[in-house]
């Protein structure tokens, strides 16, 4: 019997344990582009959880809550969440959330007029009249222009990525942005990636920034030309945290 009330205590003092680890379902970002809602699955047992940035050095915490969402504010590459039980601590897989960059040249392919960005997990420079390539900026080398592929749904398809200068501050769509611009050295351009219900905002659609780095006129013929640039691409969709 002493054996057995034992066993009994032990069992019971082994409880508040969790099942698993926390479980993400989403991350998008909210719709003023500047904020991050994360969900996970519900977690038998847990108190509550606690969602912390990951930096270089060290965790930041964010904010503890019992609901099995958070919404985050603070800018930050990676994040974590946590959860607690009385006698347990679990935590979830590490959640990416910086952009994706590349720093490229765009140039003419062969005699063609046009050149473009593709994106494939990664950013790089493509021929879009290639149809493997799926194209979502193009660079149009007379002009000096970026312009959305859907300016030519016949050639390019329907892709629409608008444009729009970026300031001081990241204009949220979709006010003002068009499917071309001219660019300059040293411009600095929003992207809008509207892939979703078009014109609208909605969680289809990721965000990018280009930085114009430099352009080499040549001697301005066709061939000449090459344009340098820096790309950023939301990794999260509707998310303007550009590192």
């Amino acid at each position: 019997m002493k054996r057995l009330a034992l066993l009994t205590l032990f069992i019971s003092c082994a409880g508040g344990t969790l099942p698993s680890n926390p479980r993400i379902s989403k991350v998008i970002g909210g719709g003023d582009g500047k904020s991050l809602y994360i969900y996970w699955y519900y977690l038998e047992g847990a108190d509550s959880f606690t969602v912390y940035g990951v930096d270089s050095t060290s965790l930041g915490w964010i904010l503890t809550t019992k609901d099995t969402f958070a919404l985050i504010t603070t800018p930050y590459k990676k994040l974590l969440v946590f959860a607690y039980a009385p006698s347990d601590i679990r935590m979830s897989d590490t959640i990416n959330v910086s952009p994706y960059y590349s720093h490229i040249s765009l140039y003419s392919y062969g005699s063609g007029q046009f050149s473009g960005v593709c994106f494939k997990d990664s950013i790089s420079p493509c021929n879009p009249e290639d149809g493997d390539n799926f194209a979502y900026l193009l660079f149009v080398l007379d002009s000096l222009r970026l312009i959305s592929p859907s300016r030519d749904t016949a050639k390019f398809g329907y892709r629409e990525t608008l444009f729009k200068p970026y300031n001081t501050d990241y204009p949220i769509p979709p006010s003002g942005y068009e499917k071309y611009i001219n660019i300059t050295p040293y411009d600095t351009l929003a992207l809008w990636l509207d892939f979703g219900v078009s014109g609208n905002f909605d969680e289809g659609d990721y965000l990018g920034k280009v930085v114009v780095d430099s352009i080499h006129y040549g001697d301005h013929s066709r061939d000449s030309i090459r344009v340098y640039l820096k790309i950023w691409h939301g990794r999260i969709s509707r998310l303007s945290w550009f590192f």
